[in-house]
């Protein structure tokens, strides 16, 4: 009976390091993320995640590369 006390303790001790702690499997969406730059996929000017077009996946820095007008 105790060695299943045991084996339930350690399995909701498992869950709780999984889902409720910092660093488990939801991820926390950082300040810092606005200021990832990535390249232009057509001429490879760098800018940052929040001022990018994003189209079918890929980043491009305007209208232009990524043929919108």
């Amino acid at each position: 009976m105790i060695i299943k006390l045991l084996l339930l303790a350690v399995v909701v001790y498992v869950i709780y390091l999984f889902f409720f702690r910092d660093g488990g499997f939801s991820k926390k969406i950082d300040k810092d993320d606005s200021e990832t730059m990535v390249d232009c996929e057509k001429c490879g000017v760098y800018i940052s995640v929040k001022d990018a077009i994003i189209k079918d996946g890929k980043y491009y820095c305007s209208k232009e590369c990524a043929k919108l007008s």
